[in-house]
């Protein structure tokens, strides 16, 4: 879901070192989004009132662009 948007870059990159008999090198991982991770921490008050405030049917589609939403009103943020 996150490709079509700023996604915010990598909220937990890390390296990891390959160990073979021909020697050892790095490999950079990404990890999840910013978006992404954002969207999972979105506190269920604020999406209950997100949800609130417009006509939503609650199943957890809604819920999942609710959590979206409010992850890019956060990324938003990030940018002022």
């Amino acid at each position: 879901m996150s490709n079509t948007k700023n996604a915010g870059g990598p909220a937990f990159p890390m390296t990891l070192q390959h160990v073979t008999d021909a020697g050892i090198w790095p490999e950079t991982v990404p990890g999840m989004d910013l978006r992404d991770y954002f969207a999972a921490k979105a506190g269920d008050a604020d999406i209950a009132a997100a949800l609130a405030a417009d006509e939503y049917e609650h199943n957890s589609v809604d819920r999942t662009l609710a959590r979206f939403r409010h992850a890019d009103n956060m990324l938003k943020a990030r940018e002022q």
